[in-house]
């Protein structure tokens, strides 16, 4: 990558880092090891069977959004959106793939507009966001046109008038509907960023407000109304990353770019004798807890901030013996499914990648069969992973 450019994104970044504006917590000793039950910050875990039958067969779940009782469902796969109701009973598909009116490409997210209260369905070969009602009804479609294409990752609802958008060139893009253009683009990536590492779980939204953590950054901004304002700082002290290691990071991401390598996880480039000291692979936000999952020491942490009591939690597993299940949070509600385990394919490619480490010696438990009640290991007793759709996991987080 041209050093001037490096030089113009740091430039850019670091103004905000150190604003008196934004709030700063206690410094988070990442090193330490709290003892926090899975019920100190959830008060209910359910167990959701999906209802299997020709016309709801899922694949892969990419993403689950739980929206007004129902569960919308991303199946990359199929290129299709399920819909399930509390009970795990099947409402609808939506599945238009095709070239013609309400008909997508490739959907690379889905999210919901509340201001509309419409599912978006996000094309990033056509660049267009697909408008469809809660009932599965095709309503709109938004055009961003663009000299290239730019590879958008993820879409949010800013307002009933902005997207806000992730794309392979700059973090976040800002297209206003009504004007039928860019009007805000922050935080350009480098051409040779893997995209394991563009920020795809770094925005989250609560209370209507939108927040995000720029790539490699400490600080959270407010990005409500466009322009980013600094909100609070994750401080880890001696464990914070510096500009120059982040700088020679971005110079290995040329080489490795250059050379065909693929880096795909955080323990690739955080951890002793790598670039980083730590990587934040996750930031939310519900209406008790501040939440974070961190790559750090080879292995992932998970923080948790009360903001009830102003308490810190650094720990690698709750006390039952899982993690947060991070990927799907709103609404003070956290989703995660059943994923079948590694085939023996998988499991070769992952040594001849050297990930044996990531994959295999650290904990990807977002649930165990012991937290579940009684009734719910019942429901799971006849669970056939061959033949029946995947199980959602449900925690309701403590207010």
């Amino acid at each position: 990558m041209n050093p001037r450019k490096l030089q113009w994104i740091w430039i850019l970044f670091f103004p905000f880092f150190f604003s008196c504006n934004a709030k700063t917590e206690t410094k988070i000793d990442l090193k330490k090891e709290d003892q926090l039950s899975l019920f100190e910050v959830f008060h209910e875990v359910q167990v959701v069977l999906l209802e299997t039958n020709a016309e709801s067969l899922i694949s892969n779940i990419a993403k689950v959004i739980f929206h007004q009782g129902y569960f919308y469902i991303f199946d990359s796969h199929s290129n299709s959106v399920f819909c399930f109701d509390e009970q795990g009973r099947f409402i609808f598909k939506i599945d238009s793939e095709g070239k013609g009116k309400g008909e997508y490409n490739k959907i690379s997210d889905i999210n919901i507009d509340k201001q509309r209260n419409q599912i978006l369905l996000l094309d990033p070969v056509m660049q267009k966001v697909f408008y469809f009602d809660t009932k599965g009804a095709f309503q709109n479609v938004v055009s961003i046109q663009t000299e290239q294409n730019m590879g958008f990752q993820r879409v949010h609802a800013l307002n009933a008038d902005t997207l806000m958008l992730i794309s392979r060139d700059n973090a976040f893009v800002f297209f206003s509907i009504s004007q039928d253009r860019i009007v805000y683009s922050a935080y350009p990536l480098p051409a040779s960023l893997p995209m394991a590492f563009y920020p795809r779980h770094h925005v989250y939204q609560i209370h209507d407000r939108t927040y995000a953590l720029p790539p490699f950054g400490n600080m959270i901004f407010d990005f409500t109304e466009i322009k980013p304002v600094p909100f609070y700082e994750l401080d880890f002290g001696k464990n914070n990353n510096t500009k120059e290691q982040i700088d020679e990071l971005f110079k290995q991401f040329e080489l490795w770019k250059n050379s065909g390598k693929v880096v795909f996880t955080s323990s690739q480039i955080a951890g002793p004798g790598k670039w980083l000291n730590h990587y934040v692979l996750m930031v939310n936000e519900t209406t008790r807890f501040r939440l974070a999952l961190i790559e750090f020491n080879n292995n992932f942490k998970n923080l948790v901030i009360d903001k009830n009591t102003g308490k810190t939690y650094v720990f690698e597993s709750f006390t039952e013996g899982t993690i947060l299940p991070w990927a799907n949070i709103r609404n003070d509600m956290a989703i995660a499914f059943y994923n079948p385990p590694l085939t023996e394919r998988d499991r070769m490619l992952i040594k001849i990648d050297g990930l044996e480490d990531y994959y295999f010696n650290r904990n990807h438990n977002k649930f165990l069969l012991e937290i579940f009640t009684t009734e719910d290991q019942k429901k799971l007793e006849n669970f056939n992973p061959m033949t029946d759709n995947p199980f959602l996991v449900v925690y309701k987080f403590r207010k």
